[in-house]
């Protein structure tokens, strides 16, 4: 699998991982990761939040339906010098 097409796809390629051993190491039904691989299941909340912590994965890629996804903050506008008063 050279190109991911899923973030799991991506996480069992970064990882080396099987998707036996990607299951084995979630609790997960082989038929379960298949649904989610195909888009007919999604995953639940605590998962996302388990495999971000697990594999690095950012939750709202797994669930953008239920976990925005980070706001970019804007640079802090730059101060100008303040200048003594002339003497």
């Amino acid at each position: 699998m050279s190109d991911p097409r899923t973030p799991i796809d991506a996480v069992l390629v970064k990882h080396g991982l099987t998707a036996e051993a990607f299951c084995e190491r979630l609790g997960l039904s082989p038929d379960t990761l298949r649904k989610w691989r195909k888009g007919l299941r999604a995953m639940s909340y605590p998962l996302a939040i388990r495999c971000e912590q697990e594999f690095g994965i950012p939750r709202h890629e797994l669930r953008p339906d239920i976990f925005p996804a980070p706001r970019r903050r804007s640079p802090a506008p730059r101060k100008e010098p303040v200048s003594a008063p002339p003497a």
